[in-house]
């Protein structure tokens, strides 16, 4: 995985004299840190006390498949766990009904607590994190779900890495409420842009 990369943005906006403006900010490289975490044994009653502490930082990955076939959540929820435990996480609880997983640990280097759940919900894939550094939570999520994407292809669920598209709305960046069907339109919750998926 290549763990260094540039980002740009770029916006446009019309000015009060009607004249249209872009602001550039150039390219600024960021760095995903390779994390490696130590389980940590939590009772699951642990899991509300850690997530309203003040200072918790929380992001939130949400992914839809984009096949024309089924996939059935019992495949994905248990490549899910498996993949929770290859980054020796220590399962807290899971409800296999509701298809979620709670899972804590620490990151060995830096000796910070992270609080990761899995679920499926609204054919939706969600990876939630919480921590109180923020940096810990980004190279988690962007790592976790690179690792994600690779298990459904080496299973033969997708063709490749694209067929998993990341369920954020264009216009403001809100995660969309559900995963539509191909050529379906979803409104987003937030700011109402409607929009098509895939």
């Amino acid at each position: 995985m290549d763990r260094k990369g540039d980002i740009r943005t770029i916006v446009t906006y019309v000015n009060n004299k009607d004249t249209i403006r872009v602001l550039d900010s150039g390219p600024a490289q960021i760095i995903v840190d390779k994390i490696v975490l130590e389980p940590k044994i939590v009772p699951s009653s642990y899991i509300s006390e850690f997530s309203n502490q003040p200072g918790i930082k929380k992001v939130i990955k949400s992914m839809g498949i984009a096949i024309e076939h089924q996939v059935h959540s019992e495949i994905i929820f248990d490549i899910l766990e498996n993949l929770f435990l290859l980054h020796n996480f220590q399962l807290v609880t899971k409800d296999v009904k509701k298809k979620i997983l709670w899972y804590f640990g620490t990151e060995s280097l830096i000796k910070e607590d992270i609080l990761a759940i899995g679920q499926i919900v609204s054919n939706k894939i969600e990876i939630i994190a919480s921590s109180l550094n923020h940096y810990l939570l980004i190279s988690f999520l962007t790592q976790f779900s690179n690792n994600f994407k690779q298990h459904l292809v080496v299973n033969g669920i997708i063709s490749s890495k694209e067929k998993v598209l990341d369920l954020e709305c264009k216009n403001c960046g809100a995660i969309l409420s559900f995963f539509p069907q191909k050529s379906e339109r979803i409104e987003c919750q937030k700011c109402n842009y409607e929009q098509t998926i895939w």
